[in-house]
């Protein structure tokens, strides 16, 4: 009985603190922000992200067509890009947590669909194909940040990644035989690489189908996340409203068009890489 009044008198004890600690915590809309709202964006990586890891089954390296072949070579010199465009953004010394653990779980997804890439190609490529050799480079020269979004705040490198995802996306779903066959990024991206716009993983493929849809997947969670994040940066910097206990507390309204810049994202500029990166 005695230990069950400690615990309950432990408890109020616990909650009272809490109660007279909150109204200093609000103070610092960053702590408050980051440690309630973005806690929800941590279950995607800890979630490992469904879509983020492959699980088709291999199919033979004859059911691979040169084009095939080429785009896994292709998938794999991009993933490794991504991979080191996060630690160049990490090592900018901008992103705090959460968001710089978040950026490090996105940056080993991009790891996993580059060995994945790598172990297709080797199985299906033929003799005279390259070996693959991971690039030292990232993708801030190919698709650098648009002029008016430079890599100075924490705020705008989340933006870039943001675009960085979009893109990516919009490649896998369209190499898939997707509806963006058109979409600006794809053939962007085509453009610099040096790809054939019309290249498509062969119909009869089904795997790697299925894989480049999944990476699409991933790739547009990541960029859920990140969208959630700018959204929380920007309603930080605009002064917007906060709601505590169901009322607005300071600021301006979140309805206010003036407040609410455009890469807050809607039915068009939510799909429009071009609205954070620089396409050729």
């Amino acid at each position: 009985m005695r230990s069950e009044e400690t615990a309950i008198s432990s408890a109020r004890n616990e909650t009272r603190e809490a109660h007279e600690t909150y109204g200093t915590r609000l103070h610092s809309r960053r702590d408050f922000l980051t440690k309630s709202a973005i806690a929800g964006l941590s279950i995607l990586p800890l979630a490992h992200l469904a879509g983020c890891r492959e699980n088709s089954t291999e199919p033979p390296a004859s059911a691979y067509s040169s084009n095939d072949v080429a785009i896994l070579a292709t998938g794999y010199t991009t993933e490794v890009q991504a991979s080191n465009t996060y630690v160049a953004a990490a090592g900018l010394n901008l992103l705090v947590e959460p968001f710089l653990s978040i950026a490090l779980q996105f940056k080993a997804d991009h790891d996993a669909h580059a060995a994945a890439f790598f172990g297709l190609y080797n199985s299906a490529k033929a003799s005279s194909d390259p070996t693959l050799t991971a690039p030292a480079t990232n993708l801030l020269t190919a698709f650098p940040p648009k002029s008016s979004l430079p890599l100075t705040s924490e705020t705008n490198v989340l933006i870039y990644a943001l675009g960085l995802e979009i893109l990516a996306a919009q490649v896998y779903a369209t190499l898939a035989g997707g509806s963006l066959a058109t979409s600006a990024g794809f053939t962007s991206f085509a453009k610099v690489l040096k790809l054939d716009a019309n290249l498509r993983i062969s119909s009869t493929n089904l795997s790697l189908i299925s894989a480049a849809t999944d990476i699409a997947a991933c790739d547009m969670q990541h960029a859920i996340a990140l969208r959630a994040a700018v959204v929380l940066f920007k309603a930080q910097s605009s002064a917007t409203y906060i709601l505590i206990n169901g009322q607005p507390t300071g600021g301006t309204t979140l309805t206010d068009p003036a407040t609410f810049p455009k890469y807050f994202g809607s039915s068009v500029t939510a799909q429009n890489p071009q609205d954070y990166i620089t396409l050729a």
